[in-house]
């Protein structure tokens, strides 16, 4: 084990395995003004308390092109064990120094002991986090599996935290400060309780262009909010929950809401239960604006969209609610704030200015259809083309394409915004097989949806 106890910044370029200590069983840094590893590797190394690779007190932490991997923190006693991989606080959550992380990999650490409050198998961080460019994974601890965050100010950005474990809450992320992923994907995480993907615990969690995808657990498979949410030009999908919500829940005491723009839930599952896509939960507040919810299925009612508080706080302006199973909502489940919805069922009760109730939402399977992330573009003749407000619809799609575009049949000269995510664009002509196979998964998920056969 390497100790810093100076004031000076140090700096280490190393290969540090099989380590043992307290605190920090590869590296020790405590109140040390800044610590810098680069191309460095942290493998192997065990601490009883916290930081199985490395343990920071009040010490700024950097890693550039570097690994930590197989490190482990194991507590014989009931106090908590943090941060397998690496742990950087001081004194109290939210008033650690920060870490940051460029173009590395922290993986397959662990954090466990007898208790219960275990947090962080990858990632311990009292302070801010800066996360670029990397990869969290195969991470196992009680809460965040991946990452236990608690800063006020931190960013993950075009990185990916997945395969990670959370035998209690947060498989990927348990955070309960103030964090924005952009251009990130969260994905194949697990949590025996609930927050398969994402727990936020307080606190706000803004995502951008960004993934949620094959997370599962017991309840809620992709993001369990429990602050403030905010999602856009992102995508929800494919993830499980074996009771209720497969993608997004909304509730808790301190919740203060979800606001979605500009995204699309798909292909969620709630195995048992409700809310297949989204669940809200409790007197509190979830805007949808120009977003998609389909191919999303739940034992219960509410495949696409369940209300489980009483009162209907879910309110929709321009969004697609369509090919959920065994229905779109559940009854009394949101309000058609703004209007022009779309859906295919009386389910949802859509009855506000330009809502629509048609026999086919006409779109394509989810799929890549430019921009970052995966989407449900239009087809040709999609009755949600140029059918939403103008005055209420993002200046581009989830894809980043501008809207609104004169998407009719032949072009009637008029641009109106299109319902949903996904603004319509003519497909190239050169792509003509290409849509045609499209066209016909689209007939085959649109009928899977309806429980109808092909004969």
């Amino acid at each position: 084990m390497i100790v810093f106890v100076c004031p000076a910044p140090a700096m280490l370029t190393s290969s540090i395995q099989n380590g043992y200590a307290s605190y920090g069983g590869g590296i020790s840094a405590s109140n040390a003004s800044q610590l810098n590893l680069t191309n460095s590797t942290l493998s192997g190394n065990t601490a009883t308390r916290a930081g199985g690779g490395l343990d920071s007190l009040c010490t700024t932490v950097t890693l550039t092109n570097s690994t930590v991997s197989g490190n482990t923190v194991v507590s014989a006693s009931n106090y908590p064990a943090g941060g397998g991989g690496i742990a950087v606080t001081c004194g109290l959550p939210g008033g650690g120094p920060d870490l940051i992380i460029i173009n590395s990999t922290v993986s397959n650490n662990s954090a466990t002991s007898s208790g219960w409050e275990d947090h962080g198998g990858g990632i311990e961080i009292g302070g801010n986090l800066t996360l670029t460019d990397s990869t969290v994974s195969g991470n196992y601890s009680y809460r965040g599996g991946g990452i236990w965050h608690s800063g006020d100010n931190s960013t993950i950005t075009n990185s990916t935290l997945s395969g990670n474990t959370a035998t209690g809450l947060g498989g990927g992320l348990y955070s309960w400060g103030y964090l924005t992923l952009t251009d990130s994907t969260v994905s194949n995480n697990s949590a025996s309780n609930a927050g398969g993907g994402v727990w936020l615990n307080y606190g706000a969690v803004t995502m951008n262009s960004s993934t949620v995808s094959g997370n599962a657990a017991r309840n809620v498979g992709g993001i369990a909010n429990l602050g403030y949410l905010t999602l856009t030009d992102s995508t929800v999908s494919e993830n499980t929950a074996q009771l209720n919500t497969g993608g997004i829940a909304n509730g808790g005491s301190d919740a203060r809401g979800s606001i979605i723009t500009n995204s699309t839930v798909s292909g969620n599952t709630a195995v048992s239960g409700f809310g297949g896509g989204i669940a809200n939960f409790g007197d509190i507040t979830m805007t949808l604006t120009n977003s998609t919810i389909s191919g999303n299925s739940s034992n219960l009612s509410g495949g696409g969209i369940a209300d489980n508080g009483g009162i209907t706080n879910l309110y929709l302006t321009n969004a697609i609610v369509a090919d959920n199973l065994p229905d779109n909502c559940s009854p009394n489940s949101v309000n058609s704030l703004g209007g022009y919805n779309l859906t295919d069922d009386t389910s949802c009760g859509f009855t506000a200015t330009g809502d629509l109730v048609v026999a086919d939402a006409m779109l394509y399977p989810l799929g890549n259809f430019g921009g970052p992330t995966k989407t449900h573009h239009p087809m040709t003749g999609s009755p949600a083309i140029d059918a939403a407000n103008n005055a209420s619809c993002p200046a581009t799609d989830q894809r980043g394409e501008a809207r609104p575009f004169d998407g009719d049949d032949p072009p009637d000269g008029f641009a109106d915004c299109d319902i949903g995510s996904v603004e319509y664009l003519p497909e190239p002509h050169h792509a003509a097989t290409m849509v045609a196979g499209a066209a016909l998964l689209g007939l085959l998920y649109r009928r899977r949806a309806r429980g109808l056969q092909l004969r």
